[in-house]
């Protein structure tokens, strides 16, 4: 009698494409072309194909370095990379398992953008997670991971459901699935098989495209849903379009360029793009690629075939589509949706209205302000309508000398502990109204940052005697009083968040969603602390006046000429 095969284990990376296609290479992209092709084995009874991509070894950047640190050519220096992927054919779709850096080879407009993440939380035990990847909207946009030193449930890793989308989860898998030391996030899935031969990839692919159709993960898991996956293709093409037409406006200042996945920072050393490919940067910047690639000229084509490239310390570069790298967030027939990691998501509408509810319970502010002055400018390319705004600290000033307020706008106070100085407030009155105040025009991450600035510099208030000190020395003669040095007593204290260019009425309304997050939860804070928290706009002037003449004369240096 034959002895069967002992098992060994094997990682596999997968990705899954809706497409039932034997033309395999539809499924590359551009990195993918020239590859070389081999087929399977015949007596797996797999219709499937095997495609490889070699580099020529090189050295890293940093060999240079070592050769001048030694003063000669250092051998064993040189690294190859080599890429793989193997496409399956199952019943309704093609999975595809890659090795190396296989997955840079495939089309990121082809696979299902959320079966990773999603077949992970139908497979996985909630209980046994280990990491846990964010994408966190606070005051700015920001990537996060998670990790616990044994496994634990969700509950352990402290996510915020209001604001925290999930990402990528790590963990084993539940009873019933033999499969170990499972991560899934977006698109891909990374899991340990033991097999006792490779024909047995057939039945493994089968099981993924099975567990991505379940809804098991709504048990454990359902707050995913307050931010959904758009679906249809009907409605990503208008939302697509709606973001062609901003750009075709100009590049709007709220969005930003962003990996789509976490970056190992310490391994990466710049970023260029389609068109400039030689300019690299150390950080990637919207502003960056469209200072090379104007916006007005834009398509979805065009976002989708321009790169982000990334480079590494060894001199391996990755790239991304500019369109994968987007962060974009934009109002659509009363629904919020939001475009990152190369997809839209839309805002659930039980939790925007849950949201908007809350935040009727947050007061207007008592307080009166004068509007934000328009100036008459030359019209530019960039500035068609030939309007330009009061800046923020002009409008402070402006304020603090018709008001009575004690200016305090970019008088930063180190406190005790913390990375930073930060602002006591911009404004305050001989009532101990602490007020804080940020352009509407800054988009979400803007009125994000001045919400929590203002809790900082509240909490700071309560907890920093350095702080408080820092802040007397800001504060001339008797108004030292309205920051006691000893103890602050938080319930003669209100703070205020003016948003500047929009009328107090409107100003709830229309600020961004996670703007409305952020706030909620800055309220909710503050007023724990006993802190009175209100909110206030100051709308735009109906007059436009001309803009006012800025002097270039250059004042004369005093003693001896010197040559230039």
């Amino acid at each position: 009698m034959a002895t069967q095969p002992k098992k060994f284990s094997i990682r596999l990376n997968a990705f899954l494409f809706n497409k039932k296609s034997s033309n395999f290479q539809m499924f590359l992209g551009e990195a993918g072309r020239g590859v070389k092709s081999y087929d399977l084995q015949p007596g797996f009874g797999i219709e499937g194909k095997i495609y490889v991509q070699e580099k020529e070894a090189g050295r890293p950047k940093w060999a240079d370095q070592l050769d001048l640190m030694h003063g000669k050519n250092i051998p064993g220096l040189d690294t190859k990379s080599a890429s793989a992927v193997v496409f399956i054919k199952t019943k309704n779709r093609v999975v595809a398992f890659v090795f190396g850096y296989g997955r840079y080879l495939l089309d990121d407009g082809t696979y299902v953008l959320d079966f990773g993440i999603k077949t992970a939380l139908n497979t996985l035990d909630n209980t046994t997670l280990r990491s846990v990847d964010l994408y966190s909207m606070e005051q700015e946009p920001m990537q996060k991971r998670n990790q616990a030193v044994r496994n634990s449930n969700i509950n352990a890793f402290g996510i915020d459901v209001s604001r925290d989308i999930l990402k990528a989860v790590t963990g084993e898998a539940r009873t019933g699935i033999e499969w170990e030391t499972i991560h899934g996030g977006g698109p891909q899935y990374s899991f340990t098989a033991k097999i006792q031969g490779f024909n047995e990839l057939k039945a493994i692919a089968e099981e993924l495209s099975s567990f991505y159709d379940l809804s098991i993960y709504k048990t454990d898991f359902e707050w995913v849903d307050n931010i959904q996956r758009v679906q249809s293709d009907a409605l990503r093409a208008t939302l697509d379009g709606l973001l062609i037409g901003d750009l075709q406006k100009g590049a709007p200042a709220e969005l930003q360029l962003t990996l789509p996945e976490i970056g190992e920072w310490d391994k990466i050393s710049g970023f260029s793009y389609t068109h400039g490919k030689t300019n690299v940067k150390s950080s990637i910047s919207a502003l960056d690629y469209f200072s090379i690639n104007p916006s007005k000229g834009h398509t979805i084509e065009k976002l989708k075939s321009n790169r982000v490239f990334c480079y590494d310390i060894n001199g391996f570069e990755t790239n991304f589509s500019v369109y994968s790298c987007i962060y974009y967030e934009r109002l659509y027939k009363k629904k919020i949706y939001v475009l990152f990691s190369n997809s839209w998501f839309c805002i659930d509408i039980d939790f925007l209205d849950s949201i908007n509810e809350a935040l009727r319970t947050i007061p207007v502010s008592s307080l009166k302000f004068p509007d934000v002055i328009r100036y008459s400018v030359p019209v530019t390319p960039t500035n068609k309508a030939g309007i330009s705004l009061e800046n923020e600290g002009d409008y402070n000033l402006r304020v603090s000398k018709t008001s009575g307020y004690h200016l305090l706008d970019k008088k930063l106070i180190k406190p005790r502990v913390g990375a930073s100085s930060i602002e006591l407030c911009d404004l305050l009155s001989n009532k101990g109204e602490f007020i804080h105040a940020k352009h509407r025009k800054g988009g979400s991450s803007g009125i994000s940052h001045l919400f929590a600035q203002g809790r900082i510099a509240a909490e700071l208030l309560l907890s920093d005697q350095e702080f408080r000190e820092g802040a007397r020395a800001e504060l001339k003669g008797r108004s030292k009083d309205l920051v006691p040095l000893q103890k602050f007593d938080a319930s003669k204290a209100e703070i205020v968040f003016l948003v500047l260019g929009d009328a107090s009425i409107d100003v709830k309304n229309n600020l961004p969603f996670f703007s409305k997050v952020n706030l909620w939860i800055t309220y909710l804070s503050l007023t724990q602390r006993n802190f009175e928290v209100s909110i206030a706009g100051a709308d735009l002037s109906s007059a436009i006046i001309p803009a006012p003449v800025v002097s270039t004369k250059k004042t004369a240096t005093k003693g001896k000429k010197t040559s230039p």
